[in-house]
């Protein structure tokens, strides 16, 4: 597992750093660093990567079509990115990929149906949650 979540200078150069290592790199965690579609390009040449975080960089609909060939990939990350139902599609040929987190990406939920439809396997998380709450009752008589 590698983990450059709090290494937030961590950009596209610094993929360097993991040279050698990538048939060991299960899950990688790249949240809110720098990274773009040019890390894509060596992150899909990781041949046993299963859980990839990409919330909150700076990855594009082009920069996920990459990841077509991580055929060990379940889980994916994708909150708070430009990512659309176009770079979703591109992922439908994956077969172990179980969930996609969504939430502030531009994935529309009018177009979950579509999506859902040509994904059925796979858990898509928009976020957005109402959380029911109990009323208070407030007393201002005292006894």
């Amino acid at each position: 597992q590698v983990n450059c979540q709090s290494i937030s200078d961590f950009s596209d150069k610094d993929g360097e750093l993991l040279k050698g290592l990538e048939k060991n790199i299960a899950s990688i965690r790249l949240s809110g660093t720098k990274i773009s579609d040019k890390s894509l390009k060596w992150i899909s040449g990781l041949p046993n990567l299963s859980k990839l975080y990409l919330d909150n960089t700076l990855i594009t609909d082009e920069g996920i079509a990459l990841l077509k060939n991580t055929t060990e990939l379940r889980y994916l990350n994708l909150v708070g990115t430009s990512i659309t139902e176009k770079g979703l599609s591109a992922l439908s040929s994956l077969p172990l990929l179980k969930s996609v987190y969504l939430y502030q990406s531009e994935v529309k939920i009018e177009d979950m149906a579509e999506i859902q439809q040509r994904m059925p396997k796979v858990y898509f998380d928009i976020g957005g949650y109402k959380i029911d709450t109990l009323k208070m009752e407030v007393r201002t008589d005292e006894k």
